[in-house]
């Protein structure tokens, strides 16, 4: 193989069965005899959640046998698409560095998000990003910081429980019924925060726009509407993030700003 040039990622095995990629006049198929390559994109879905596991973990997760994960772990370690760490952990490997990369060369560019919010952030003069629900999670796929200088927890790949903040509020809020008690039952809400969080989802869905106040970070004010895409299905949120006391003063603009770039965005407008 020449410097430069990268594996293919599907020519490894997961459980003795072969991802096999087969040309046809029909596009690509794949062999999937038994659900082994299910299992193998679940298993990598899962550090999108969480940068460290344990394949204890991964199985409790996954309800795989320990040794059937060690197998899966060990031949997507062949491939670098991931790696094991000191302290008998894994994480992602560098070979999915690629994918996220095209992503957003493909998906952010094409769909204007990473200017628009660059536009966000001049109107504003605030952090703005762009995050999408993954599992149980908020992620953070594309930011613009701006000139002021804000300490918060999202950064470009971060995730936070989509249980807390403006932006995990917007997301929940446009969530399956499954997928939003999933979310209740992994972080633990007992009733009444779930009360109060259905509260807040509706509030959210009537305005258009999901607000909190120091929920992630302590003095950090955040304001974030959904983007649908051309079938009306969300894809995701634009958020803006400020220190609460200028938000005090211009809250009301950053919403106006937000839910304006939320819908330049949605169904492919730019």
């Amino acid at each position: 193989m020449a410097r430069g040039d990268r594996a293919p990622l599907l020519g490894f095995c997961v459980d003795d069965v072969p991802f096999r990629e087969v040309a046809s006049h029909e596009g690509v198929r794949m062999a999937d005899d038994d659900g082994s390559i299910d299992r193998a994109l679940a298993l990598l879905a899962l550090f999108g959640e969480s940068e460290r596991w344990r394949a204890e973990d991964l199985a409790s997760s996954l309800s795989l046998p320990v040794s059937t994960v060690y197998r899966m772990l060990g031949k997507l370690t062949l491939r670098g698409l991931v790696q094991r760490n000191h302290g008998a952990t894994y994480s992602a490997g560098a070979a999915v560095v690629p994918l996220a990369e095209r992503y957003r060369e493909r998906s952010l560019m094409q769909t204007a998000i990473s200017a628009r919010l660059d536009r966000l952030t001049e109107d504003t003069g605030e952090f703005a990003a762009f995050m999408v629900a993954h599992g149980s999670h908020a992620l953070c796929v594309e930011v613009s910081e701006g000139t002021r200088v804000l300490r918060c927890s999202y950064t470009k790949g971060a995730t936070q429980p989509l249980v807390r903040g403006a932006t995990a509020l917007a997301l929940l809020a446009h969530v399956s019924d499954e997928a939003r008690r999933a979310a209740y039952d992994e972080h633990g809400l007992d009733a009444a925060a779930i009360a109060a969080l259905e509260a807040a989802q509706e509030k959210a869905r009537t305005d258009g726009v999901a607000i909190s106040q120091g929920e992630l970070d302590e003095g950090v004010w955040g304001a974030s509407s959904v983007v649908r895409d051309v079938a009306q299905n969300v894809v995701g949120t634009v958020t803006v993030m400020a220190p609460v006391d200028r938000a005090t003063q211009r809250g009301a603009h950053y919403v106006q700003m937000v839910r304006q770039a939320a819908r330049e965005l949605s169904g492919g407008a730019a």
